[in-house]
């Protein structure tokens, strides 16, 4: 308190909040009343929705230094005690006392030079720290991811440089001017950021940011040590804290209570993302993991509405939460591309990004020229850049990499999945099918060409306007839009080429196949033709034997009658000569009996003897040739007997084989009349082949006259 307009002298109105005699409330009472009220003055001061009336009250400098006077001192902010209450509300004051040196600025450079002697106060009571000054009022928590002091380190580097883009362009568009902001009131500067105090602070905190620039964390909310109530609102409040891409982003009123939940400090700019989720519902039981898409789905993982209020899908009491989560880049590949995507490609404004682009080299260079050890701190501020440059460059790299696969995946024709089955016909694809395939491709490669332009506007627009201070990046930039654009022009070429190459040698396999067709067509009316020629001739042989067998059965016939009539003549021959046989023995017995009367009387007349002798003979020769006559017979009757036996097998014998022929005659009939059938049949499928080969090859011809024309 020693340069007088700075701090109220003796005497004034304090606004210390230092409690008096008598006063019977809390110090944690009375801190917490003082961040209230630093609170309640930075939603009136805020640029983005707060009133303008109270904005311009700025423009009066006794409000300023009213303002003044209630800005807390490192000393109100000191953290030297253990109650974590107490350390919460120190750091909440010193959150309050920046943002109140902030909005005051940046409102106040507003009525441009005017302000220079106020913002010259307000620089001086924000007095700001290097590490080791900090350290001594935010000593560092044992087992916390982000350490008080490195907390306010970054608080602190985030105001300077926001307290810097709010100095109007006009009074640091020279190195003159930049090199004026931070000379000393002696040397006829303005004393707003010098090189060993406000630059130093900056480079510090920039320092502790770069440290842990991609740290990983694992935070616990052990419901099993809350009362069911609180710990439902717990985790309530801990899961609608993560925005869309899983990124921690507390509102005002929830950031508190997220810190003191997962128990570390949450700073504006840093970006955390939820990787993983792990819970066990009892200690020492199994530990489920759960890897998360998106905020609604991790809002439904635990807890469902049940009426007005949401209740958690599993038994709190024994739960314990483990949420693992990780400080990204400000770029950064997207966890996977899908077809559609609406959200686009992760980027985020972080601490680093800002100062970067607020402390251009030229800036740092001409502030921290004015003192000579100074040098390192651009040495080290060029180094964060460099660092931040590489990380976007190879951020660019594998998210053009992560698209080339998309690409290679999902439209580049020799090897994208919606060809695989297409693919494997090798060549023997009908056009329908290509056609179907041709039309699914082209509309996956639509797709791809969104995608692809949304990409390179991206990269465009977003990236170079987070960017548009590095050389290095925009160059990257430019040359990148360049290779995405050769290649997307490659991949038509490419697709085109693919199809037509396929069109053509679609285009020949139709007019071979139309030529295969009625090549197909003429075989099968020949052998048609053939076939009834065959049929002809056969029925033709089957006439002419039905008429040989005709002839034959006649023949048979006619000799079998013969035999008949020959075996009645020959039966009528022995009945004759055996009644010749019968006579002659019976007249033969009468002579022996004549002879044997006459021998008996003693032989009557010789003449008589004689005759009867003679008549004997004759009649015995009549006998005996009756007899060879009958013998005859019978032999010829055995004989036409055995004929007709023989005829009767030859004429079974041959009806039998007369039937085999039948029979083998109406079998090739049928069989002819089959052949001719399924000859018809193919010629009407060959028809309609030749028709449809016709018809495809036109249809093709038309396509691609019609694709000419387009």
């Amino acid at each position: 308190g020693t340069q007088e307009p700075l701090l109220p002298e003796k005497g004034q109105p304090q606004a210390n909040f230092l409690l008096e005699d008598g006063d019977t409330r809390t110090q944690a009472t009375v801190a917490q009343q003082y961040v209230d009220v630093l609170t309640l003055i930075n939603e009136c001061l805020q640029m983005d929705g707060g009133d303008p009336r109270c904005r311009g009250l700025l423009e009066d400098e006794g409000v300023c230094l009213e303002l003044l006077r209630i800005l807390p001192d490192w000393e109100k902010v000191d953290t030297q005690g253990e109650l974590t209450l107490e350390r919460e509300l120190a750091m909440q004051l010193f959150e309050g006392k920046c943002r109140l040196v902030v909005n005051v600025t940046r409102a106040g450079w507003t009525r441009g030079r005017a302000f220079s002697e106020i913002a010259y106060r307000f620089h001086k009571a924000f007095d700001a720290k290097t590490v080791s000054e900090v350290d001594k009022f935010f000593p560092d928590v044992e087992g916390s991811y982000v350490d008080p002091c490195d907390w306010v380190l970054r608080l602190q580097t985030m105001a300077f440089t926001e307290m810097f883009d709010s100095i109007p362009q006009d009074m640091r568009s020279t190195t003159e001017q930049i090199e004026k902001l931070s000379k000393s009131k002696a040397d006829l500067g303005l004393e707003l950021f010098r090189p060993d105090v406000e630059l130093q602070a900056v480079i510090d905190g920039a320092d502790s940011v770069m440290k842990s620039r991609q740290l990983a964390i694992k935070c616990d909310l052990k419901c099993c040590e809350m009362p069911h109530r609180d710990a439902t609102q717990a985790l309530r409040t801990v899961l609608s804290s993560f925005c869309e891409n899983l990124v921690l982003r507390p509102n005002f009123q929830q950031k508190s209570e997220v810190q003191r939940t997962l128990g570390f400090l949450l700073s504006d700019g840093e970006v955390w993302r939820l990787d993983k989720v792990d819970f066990r519902l009892e200690d020492g039981g199994d530990v489920e993991s759960w890897i998360p898409t998106g905020n609604v789905g991790l809002m439904s993982k635990f807890l469902v509405a049940d009426g007005d209020k949401l209740i958690t899908v599993m038994p709190l009491d024994d739960a314990t939460f483990t949420f693992h989560l990780s400080q990204v880049k400000e770029i950064e590949k997207p966890r996977q591309l899908a077809q559609g995507m609406q959200n686009g490609w992760p980027s985020h404004d972080t601490n680093m990004l800002k100062l970067l682009s607020s402390w251009v080299d030229s800036t740092m260079q001409a502030m921290s020229q004015q003192q000579q050890e100074a040098g390192g701190l651009l040495t080290k501020f060029q180094e964060f850049r460099r660092t931040i440059e590489g990380d976007a460059v190879t951020a660019i790299d594998e998210q053009v990499a992560q698209l080339v696969h998309y690409r290679r995946s999902t439209v580049q024709p020799a090897h994208c999945e919606c060809l695989a089955w297409f693919r494997e016909l090798e060549g023997t694809a009908k056009v329908e099918q290509i056609t179907a395939s041709r039309a699914t491709h082209f509309r996956y490669l639509e797709e791809y060409e969104e995608i692809h332009e949304r990409y390179r506007k991206y990269l465009e627009t977003r990236v170079t306007r987070m960017f548009q201070w590095s050389d290095t990046v925009r160059e990257k930039i430019e040359k990148t839009d360049g290779n995405m654009a050769d290649a997307m022009k490659h991949l038509r070429q490419e697709t085109n080429d693919y199809w037509a190459a396929l069109e053509n040698t679609v285009t020949e396999e139709a007019m071979r196949q139309q030529r295969e067709a009625e090549k197909k067509q003429r075989l099968a009316q020949e052998e048609q033709e053939k076939a009834a020629k065959e049929a002809e001739e056969a029925q033709k042989q089957a006439e002419e034997q039905r008429k040989h067998i005709e002839e034959n059965m006649q023949r048979f016939r006619q000799e079998t009658q013969q035999t008949f009539v020959v075996v009645e003549l020959s039966g009528q021959e022995k009945e004759v000569a055996d009644t010749a046989e019968e006579e002659a023995r019976s007249q033969y017995t009468e002579l022996q009996e004549k002879r044997r009367a006459l021998l008996a009387t003693g032989g009557k007349m010789e003449g008589e003897t004689r005759e009867l002798h003679e008549a004997l003979e004759a009649q015995a020769k009549v006998a005996e040739s009756a007899a060879k006559r009958a013998k005859a017979a019978e032999e010829r009757l055995n004989e036409a007997g055995q004929q007709h036996s023989e005829l009767l097998e030859q004429l079974t014998q041959f009806q039998q084989s007369c039937l085999d022929e039948e029979n083998a005659l109406k079998l090739r009939l049928q069989q002819a009349g089959r052949a001719s059938d399924e000859a018809k049949k193919r010629i009407q499928d060959l028809e309609l082949e030749v028709a449809g080969a016709r018809k495809a090859n036109q249809d093709l011809k038309d396509q691609l006259s019609a694709k000419a024309k387009e």
